[in-house]
């Protein structure tokens, strides 16, 4: 891009304060800058020891990976056997107790069973006792109830006839 000087002086004169710096800075604003680094050179034979070099790693990493990943799933197949192992003698020793608790209820069910017969039984005979008893004292006084009519009876029929 080229720019009149006539037209960059226009602009400088109007800048009376600031015209060195902004001449400056207009000078190096249309100029064209090139900044271009060098780059090393590298040779074909270095980059493919540095590809081979790559290659051997990220071989030596899945190796390093694939046997990590066999020795967590060898961890896990042996926490699942000794896992498996547990909860099939805790079942075994859980139904041992169950059984053993069975007999236990099953044995005090029929001493309970037994005992209250024996207390069925002799509250029946108890009870049995108490009514045949009632029912004689119930007799007596009947009978004595009887008895005291038929004096009564005897006495007002006796009263009567005289």
């Amino acid at each position: 891009m080229q720019m009149n000087f006539a037209g960059v002086y226009a602009i400088v004169a109007c800048m009376k304060k600031h015209s060195i710096i902004f001449l400056i800075l207009l000078l190096f604003t249309f100029s064209p800058v090139v900044a271009v680094e060098v780059a090393p050179r590298i040779t074909d034979r270095e980059i493919i020891e540095s590809l081979t070099q790559l290659k051997t790693g990220q071989k030596a990493l899945h190796k390093e990976i694939n046997s990590k990943f066999s020795n967590q799933d060898e961890k896990i197949k042996t926490g699942h056997r000794n896992l498996e192992k547990k909860i099939k003698s805790n079942r075994q020793y859980l139904e041992e107790k169950i059984k053993t608790n069975r007999q236990y209820l099953e044995e005090k069910i029929k001493t309970n069973r037994q005992y209250l017969e024996e207390k069925i039984k002799a509250m029946q005979v108890y009870l049995e006792a108490k009514i045949v008893a009632s029912h004689d004292s119930l007799q007596k006084q009947i009978i004595q109830t009887n008895q005291r009519i038929d004096d009564l009876k005897d006495a007002i029929n006796h009263r009567f006839e005289q």
